[in-house]
């Protein structure tokens, strides 16, 4: 059987008794169809999650080591589902480090 290199769920640090709500959680799925539509059949190397990351203004405290860990963890392109999985908890990672520090 040849490598064929699989995805791993990135996952968001989850505080006991956090539950991620909001109003970015909205955008999830607008999100991950442009996601799907724009890198179609390509993975991402770790720049272009950097880029991305920036371009959702993802918290700066949190970008680099985020880009290094997503470049390792999606190693095959991304279906629309695991695009929406990886919004959600990248939201979820973004409101945790800007809106509540003090539980990380």
């Amino acid at each position: 059987m040849a490598n064929i290199p699989t995805n791993h769920a990135h996952r968001a640090q989850l505080p006991e008794g956090y539950v991620p709500t909001g109003p970015g959680f909205d955008m999830v799925p607008v999100m991950a169809y442009t996601a799907a539509l724009r890198y179609q059949g390509h993975t991402l190397t770790e720049p272009q999650w950097g880029a991305m990351l920036r371009r959702m203004r993802f918290a700066p405290q949190r970008r680099e080591a985020t880009k290094a860990k997503l470049s390792i963890t999606y190693t095959a392109p991304l279906s629309f589902e695991q695009w929406c999985d990886l919004f959600e908890q990248l939201a979820t990672e973004h409101v945790l480090a800007t809106k509540y520090p003090h539980l990380q």
